[in-house]
């Protein structure tokens, strides 16, 4: 599994997140020559009711800590979420992740509403127009989307992959994993949400 950055590349190495979320830039395993390809993250945090507590206290630190490892090995990243029901754009590819952590990191309680998924890909689309990198998406909730018909509909028009990290033991059967992401992986133990979706990032940055 590779990152690449301009003509280097290397492998993220999941033990480092943490350091780079100190500040480090020690997210690589080892370098090399590479491909000159410019990735693009887009996360979108599920902040319904259902979130409220230590699930989006676990996936808000989950994100953040990936987007510090992403930025520190080059790859852009950007930060959607969706609270009562309202999608929202909290960090954009120019902004810096530790410069925004305080409007990332909202706590326990900044969860309202339903799932809008849908209306958060409509959004999201408009936000990919006109990139130059490679972008793919991840998206952290804990069930379906309010309207599973709407996020379809967005999800066709998409111009990249989703990757769906699914939180809790409730998840989601397998033909509607199939139907709502191109990817997906299911997180019973709320902790494990950083480890889950690093893999899913190396996996697509091959």
């Amino acid at each position: 599994n590779k990152v690449h950055r301009e003509r280097r590349s290397g492998r993220f190495d999941s033990r480092r997140m943490v350091e780079a979320d100190r500040g480090s830039a020690k997210v690589f395993k080892r370098e090399d020559e590479g491909r000159d390809v410019k990735y693009e993250t887009y996360f979108v945090l599920d902040r319904s009711y259902s979130m409220r507590g230590s699930d989006v206290v676990a996936a808000e630190n989950a994100v953040a800590t990936l987007m510090v490892a992403l930025e520190e090995a080059g790859v852009k990243t950007e930060l959607l979420d969706f609270y009562d029901d309202t999608p929202r754009v909290i960090k954009t590819r120019s902004q810096d992740v530790l410069e925004e952590n305080s409007n990332i990191m909202r706590g326990r309680y900044a969860a309202e509403g339903g799932t809008p998924l849908g209306a958060v890909m409509q959004v999201l689309q408009g936000r990919l127009e006109g990139t130059y990198g490679e972008p793919f998406v991840i998206v952290v909730t804990d069930g379906a989307p309010n309207s599973q018909s709407a996020y379809i509909d967005a999800l066709e028009q998409m111009d990249a992959p989703v990757l769906g990290v699914t939180v809790g033991r409730g998840g989601l059967d397998q033909q509607t994993r199939d139907r709502l992401f191109n990817f997906h992986v299911q997180v019973p133990n709320k902790n494990d949400i950083k480890d889950k979706m690093y893999d899913l990032a190396s996996n697509v940055m091959l």
